[in-house]
């Protein structure tokens, strides 16, 4: 039987912005951080930094045992509260990423997190993504916010 391999023709990227390194492992994080450079710049945002913070799952009889958000972003609330909100960056989702999140949610239920998906798509992605909603507090598109904002 054969090994079906796939290639997830990711676009590693190495970059500085804002004068900190940053090694993103796909062109669609990268994106996503010039968007964050952007908000924090026009001051929506109060932070952000890249896999800074790696959570670990109590039972260890699971498989993955550890798990690290692609962002951390902190936000302020209404009447200056702040909150941290972590972003996972997504090109599509899988069943594994379903089970990371359901573990978050279950290990770590005051942890905020939010999913980035390009675009909406249909069938077997529309399942995932309403199972991924019951885990996570919002799920974002970001082409049309990278599109209005001119990021490439």
């Amino acid at each position: 039987m054969a090994v079906i391999h796939y290639e997830w023709r990711n676009k590693p990227q190495h970059v500085f912005i804002d004068g900190r390194e940053f090694k993103f492992k796909s062109l669609i994080e990268y994106r996503w951080a010039q968007y964050l450079q952007r908000l924090l710049e026009l001051e929506a945002i109060d932070f952000w930094d890249y896999e800074t913070t790696t959570f670990e799952f109590t039972e260890r009889h699971r498989t993955k045992r550890q798990y690290t958000p692609d962002f951390e972003v902190r936000e302020t609330l209404e009447f200056g509260l702040k909150q941290k909100v972590f972003h996972e960056v997504k090109t599509s989702l899988r069943q594994t990423d379903i089970r990371r999140f359901k573990l978050m949610a279950a290990d770590f239920p005051l942890v905020t997190m939010v999913l980035v998906l390009p675009s909406c798509r249909t069938g077997r992605q529309s399942i995932l993504r309403g199972n991924a909603l019951k885990y996570v507090a919002r799920i974002v598109y970001c082409n049309p916010i990278f599109n209005k904002m001119g990021i490439r």
